[in-house]
């Protein structure tokens, strides 16, 4: 997993074996720090699409360039998350209703709860893949 600064490291990615008798499989649950499919850290990735940090200009002053995503990568992240807006939104609603027994009304309701979570600050992302994961869902990749 890539770091600010180019900073690098290894996370350890726990497996656990289903607990439904017709799957009985193991699966790999995401740690909240890793995006599946992403080899920067989530907080890198929720940082640059809410443009709380700008990346860095590769044709800048050398002693300025710290090693972060390309303008490129930043800009293919926000399509993903664009991309996927309705389907988060859906998970979230889903969510809210089953498992936290909001009425029907919030099912129907207008509201980006994306957009929501995204203006409570960090954590937004981690947040959304454990309730979409967790839940079999996913988020479709951007090709």
């Amino acid at each position: 997993m890539k770091k600010y600064n180019g900073e690098r490291s290894c996370i350890m990615i726990e497996r656990r074996k289903c607990q439904n008798p017709a799957c009985k499989k193991l699966h790999r649950c995401l740690p909240p720090q890793l995006t599946k499919f992403k080899h920067f850290a989530t907080e890198i990735i929720e940082d640059t699409v809410d443009d709380v940090v700008i990346p860095e200009d590769p044709d800048g002053p050398e002693e300025e360039f710290i090693e972060s995503p390309s303008s490129h990568t930043v800009t293919r992240w926000k399509q993903w998350i664009e991309k996927n807006t309705a389907n988060i939104n859906g998970y979230l609603r889903a969510f809210g209703h089953s498992i936290l027994g909001f009425s029907t009304q919030f099912l129907k309701s207008e509201i980006s709860l994306l957009e929501e979570l995204r203006k409570t600050g960090g954590g937004w992302l981690a947040a959304i893949q454990q309730v979409i994961y967790n839940a079999g869902g996913f988020l479709d990749p951007l090709y």
